[in-house]
């Protein structure tokens, strides 16, 4: 099955490249509604956020949760898909 994973649809590609795409600007959507970076050993990305804007990033969640979501239910179809034609 695996071997056959390299034959993803090109719709089900796209939705992975835009999840990933959201996923690598959500930090910069953060910094740009008044978001700092925290120092945190782990060397993760963090970034502290005013409880004013806890709206925007509650709104932004919410979105970037479905981009991710449909990438995962195409890949998920995607496999499916492979393991029914073995």
């Amino acid at each position: 099955m695996v071997n056959k994973l390299g034959l993803l649809e090109q719709e089900t590609i796209q939705s992975v490249v835009a999840a990933h795409m959201v996923v690598e600007q959500y930090y910069e959507r953060l910094m740009m509604v008044g978001g700092r970076p925290v120092e945190d050993l782990t060397h993760r990305r963090l970034v502290g956020v005013p409880a004013d804007k806890a709206k925007h990033v509650s709104t932004a969640n919410v979105a970037l949760s479905g981009v991710i979501q449909e990438a995962i239910a195409k890949l998920d179809d995607e496999i499916a898909k492979a393991a029914r034609t073995e």
